[in-house]
């Protein structure tokens, strides 16, 4: 069974088992298989202290160079379990659905995986131009709010989240509008912080009470209070 963060805090592909995978017929060959399973250890390991120090971008690279040196289900997961933490649903769709097909997980592993991947779809939808492109037409409206809401859909459209968030705040101190409250929650459930998603969801409603996709949004409200 699985903890919360990572699948697994050591490597286990590397028992005793694996090892005895090597064709003992051929020494060379076992020879280049156990540089590898050490080389992917290494990357492992590295990957596990990036994650635990909250640098995900970091351990994505370790754990993608540790399952290219041996592919590994428990790398798999841990692969994926970054990419939910960088926002990238695709990526992280992807690696789950390989630890499925390829780890043997139990019932209640099985479930909470499917779960992440339906989490992650619905994360990839909302990721498909779902932000508001456009600043509304309003004498509100200043040149400051408006350029720095255009660098905000600029950077959101990059992936670059954390640079977004920063461009829409900043036009929120000229001109608090609907739209960019629901670009700045959308933003924030991206990057992972979902309490701030539902506070700027909530604050677009308020600010936008005859909003046509309230209901969804009241209902996106709810289930962001049960993220952990």
């Amino acid at each position: 069974m699985f903890k919360q963060g990572l699948l697994w805090g050591h490597f286990l592909i590397l028992s005793s088992t694996c090892l005895a995978m090597a064709d003992a017929s051929t020494p060379a060959g076992a020879s280049v298989r156990q540089e590898r399973i050490e080389r992917s250890r290494e990357r492992f390991l590295q990957g596990l202290g990036a994650y635990n120090a909250n640098d995900y971008r970091a351990a994505y690279t370790h754990f993608i160079r540790a399952q290219q040196a041996w592919r590994s289900p428990a790398i798999a997961f841990n692969i994926a379990r970054v990419c939910e933490h960088l926002g990238e649903a695709q990526k992280g769709m992807y690696w789950f659905r390989a630890f499925l097909t390829h780890g043997d997980p139990d019932e209640a592993t099985t479930q909470n995986v499917r779960q992440r991947i339906q989490q992650l779809q619905e994360l990839y939808e909302r990721q498909r131009g779902q932000i508001f492109q456009a600043p509304p037409s309003t004498d509100e409206l200043t040149e400051q709010s408006r350029i720095f809401f255009v660098r905000g859909v600029e950077m959101f459209a990059r992936k670059e989240y954390s640079a977004a968030m920063q461009a829409f705040t900043a036009a929120m101190q000229y001109a608090p509008f609907p739209e960019l409250l629901y670009n700045m929650a959308v933003t924030a459930e991206t990057m992972g912080t979902y309490r701030d998603a539902a506070d700027y969801y909530r604050e677009y409603l308020r600010l936008n009470p005859g909003a046509p996709d309230g209901e969804k949004v009241k209902a996106r409200i709810r289930e962001l209070r049960r993220q952990r």
